[in-house]
């Protein structure tokens, strides 16, 4: 809430108080190298909101095509991984 994102370049980045000029995501914990982010001018977060991408980047239908949702629309938290298969985890 109350941040910017924008994607450019395929890299996500964030724009803040703390960073003005924004930082860049390090998503390398959960995302590949290889997969082709598009990219996104920069979308206002307003309070209680919150922006969602998929992993799927070029067919998740995410807060890039519909914009951030509401606090009182997340309804949980992930709590497994179960695909790929070779990378099951709980959380």
């Amino acid at each position: 809430p109350g941040e910017s994102v924008e994607i450019r370049q395929g890299k996500v980045l964030i724009f803040n108080e703390q960073y003005p000029k924004g930082f860049v995501l390090d998503e390398s914990a959960y995302l590949s190298s290889a997969v082709l982010t598009q990219d996104m001018a920069r979308m206002e977060i307003g309070p209680d909101q919150y922006f969602a991408m998929g992993d799927n980047r070029m067919f998740s239908y995410d807060s890039r095509a519909f914009g951030p949702i509401g606090k009182d629309k997340i309804v949980g938290r992930v709590l497994l991984r179960a695909w790929p298969i070779g990378r099951f985890s709980m959380y």
